[in-house]
């Protein structure tokens, strides 16, 4: 049921499956979600720019925003070391710093990730 409704992506990965494995919703589910994750830069914006809403509590928007954050280090694989964590804020805010131009330069010439 599920094969007639993926289109692109979705589709791709159903495929790609073995049949025992196609067979298993939470597989599935499990492999198309996997597929369509959000790339670091994204969860990075995600994080920075979340507010908080009136409706919530600022527990509530703590806990949002603590899971954001923890998505985006996982996503750019920091694996909870500290150095690592170190140097991805450093080079973020020397980003923020730099011009566009050099900005470009940087990713041009692979000096950092486009994240």
């Amino acid at each position: 049921m599920l094969q007639s409704v993926f289109e692109g992506k979705a589709a791709e990965i159903y495929s790609a499956l073995p049949s025992e494995k196609s067979s298993d919703y939470d597989t599935v589910k499990q492999e198309v979600l996997k597929a369509y994750e959000l790339v670091p830069e994204a969860y990075r914006q995600k994080f920075r720019s979340y507010k908080k809403f009136d409706s919530q509590t600022y527990v509530e928007f703590a806990r949002e925003k603590e899971d954001l954050f923890d998505k985006w280090l996982t996503s750019k694989k920091t694996d909870n070391n500290f150095d690592n964590l170190r140097q991805l804020m450093l080079l973020e805010e020397f980003k923020t710093m730099c011009s566009f131009r050099l900005k470009n330069t940087f990713r041009r010439q692979n000096c950092w990730d486009n994240t």
